[in-house]
């Protein structure tokens, strides 16, 4: 249906064009694919931002080009890609009206925090499966190299993993986490022990109308041990500690440093932690091109999420009176 530069160009469409959206859009304009893009976002300012964001990488990019739509609806019927980029609170009604008149996708990317509400997953993966869409969640670190050698050097060997730090975003960004700890060990069954979260507040998420909080959440990944923990006023930075039988690694992802400790040796290495900008254009190539990525697929996203919205939003209804978590 589509094809590299001089083919038939793909038709790939972003639903939701705010901050992460457009950081999408850097790196699939900087790709070798030909592309018909179509941008769904009602806000015009989010468009304005995405066309300055397109011309930061590539400045002869023909703006032209983009459609920019307000509605699902007005998508063509026919669609080789799909970015679903919109908050989580919305996302499920997005995806469902993605699939009115019939509407035809090969391939989707679907933003973490999945979805709120957990009946949404079923419904969710009930419906891509009926219109045969292959689908993954974008929780990248499984494509950084840093990841993908942990998992060559402790895989099944993983026992522990601690994360510690301030304003890194317990709520929001677990899911990040507890997805790398089952790309590391194999993994995919999740039970959440702990979530002693702290005076959930608009004040300190990023985005209004969402919740982020203080406070810790602990469990186990198969047989692997985990525990996060976020505390006011320790900046935002974010340490990773991963322990087996014989070895202790210890990430900074913020200064780009790991350190091995082993035998009462310790090294350290640099590595790079890239932007979404420098992944997605490999991913949509990858995608396109070879039919697979190695984001996490659908289905085994979809169970790791689910343990953790319920203990989630039971702690924010028995403890703060809140049907949700709003978080995103």
């Amino acid at each position: 249906m589509g094809g590299l530069k001089g083919h038939n160009p793909f038709q790939i469409a972003l639903i939701g064009a705010g901050q992460l959206g457009s950081r999408y859009l850097q790196g699939i304009v900087m790709s070798d694919l030909d592309i018909n893009l179509f941008i769904v976002d009602p806000s015009t300012d989010s468009f304005e931002v995405c066309q300055e964001r397109i011309l930061e990488v590539n400045p002869t990019y023909n703006i032209e080009n983009i459609s920019k739509l307000n509605s699902v609806d007005e998508l063509p019927l026919i669609l080789d890609l799909v970015i679903v980029a919109t908050t989580a609170n919305v996302r499920w009604n997005v995806i469902n009206d993605l699939f009115k008149f019939d509407r035809e996708v090969t391939y989707a990317i679907l933003e973490k925090v999945l979805f709120q509400r957990e009946v949404e997953y079923s419904l969710c993966e009930a419906l891509l499966s009926a219109k045969n869409v292959k689908a993954w969640v974008n929780c990248p670190r499984r494509l950084i190299p840093i990841y993908s050698q942990l998992k060559n050097l402790l895989g099944s060997k993983l026992r522990e993993v601690v994360i510690t730090g301030g304003d890194w975003g317990l709520v929001s960004n677990a899911i990040h986490f507890i997805d790398i700890i089952s790309f590391i060990s194999g993994h995919d069954d999740i039970s959440l022990e702990v979530c002693d979260i702290l005076n959930p507040s608009e004040s300190i998420s990023k985005r209004p109308g969402f919740y982020e909080t203080y406070g810790s959440i602990a469990g186990f990944c198969g047989d692997v041990k985990f525990n996060f923990s976020s505390k006011h006023g320790l900046g935002t930075n974010h340490v990773i500690q991963l322990e087996s039988d014989n070895l202790s690694t210890m990430i900074d992802e913020i200064s780009g440093e790991i350190s091995f400790f082993k035998d009462n040796l310790t090294s350290t290495e640099e590595f790079e932690m890239p932007f979404q900008s420098n992944l997605s254009g490999g991913l949509a190539e990858s995608i396109l091109l070879h039919g697979n990525c190695a984001l996490t697929p659908f289905s085994i996203s979809a169970k790791l999420h689910l343990p953790f919205i319920r203990k989630i939003n039971n702690t924010f209804k028995t403890q703060y009176n809140m049907e949700i978590c709003h978080l995103t």
